[in-house]
């Protein structure tokens, strides 16, 4: 808006005209403590670590162990639900995949047993070994027989596909039976 065609209206008497006097001192006498501890010099600033920042309020400790909670339990999770790796019958398996100019390398790993599990007569384990695509779609399945005579030991197998996503293994053994799941590596 233009302002400049508007006609300024003005008192014309002494009592129309207003008057302002402005006193910092008294102002200041009046202020609350803090605002006076501003003008003075003495107010701290509050500057918060991190830490002080994530309790300073009941709100923000709330944030603050929901956020501790759900690291834990990612980690907890991480580390203890893999699976990839079990053990039947006191022998230790892991399981691995990867790709590498289309053929997919796949090795099932029977470790030495712990201390207390002695192995005398050689083990029979029977694999199961399922190839998924994206979908989990089994595109080929394979049996395997593994030796096991208490020493590390490998199962290693190949497959010539590109599109293989995902492996699937189910090792027997007397009866009982664990399930081996992983995903492709590419390389």
């Amino acid at each position: 808006m233009d302002f400049s065609k508007k006609k300024e209206v003005r008192g014309e008497s002494e009592e129309d005209k207003m008057v302002f006097y402005y006193n910092r001192e008294e102002r200041l006498k009046k202020a609350p403590q803090e605002v006076q501890n501003l003008y003075d010099g003495t107010f701290k600033v509050f500057k918060p670590g991190l830490f002080k920042a994530l309790v300073s309020t009941k709100t923000n400790r709330l944030v603050f162990m929901a956020l501790i909670i759900c690291f834990l339990l990612v980690v907890f999770l991480g580390f203890f639900n893999r699976q990839n790796e079990n053990i039947l019958g006191g022998v230790p398996l892991e399981l691995t995949a990867f790709s590498f100019e289309e053929t997919v390398y796949v090795s099932v790993k029977f470790e030495a047993p712990s201390k207390k599990y002695k192995i005398e007569n050689p083990l029979n384990f029977d694999v199961n070994i399922e190839f998924l695509d994206a979908q989990k779609n089994v595109v080929e399945k394979r049996a395997e027989l593994n030796i096991y005579n208490g020493n590390e030991n490998f199962l290693r197998t190949t497959f010539h596909d590109y599109d293989i996503f995902y492996i699937n293994v189910e090792v027997f053994l007397d009866g009982k039976s664990v399930n081996l799941k992983c995903p492709v590596e590419k390389r």
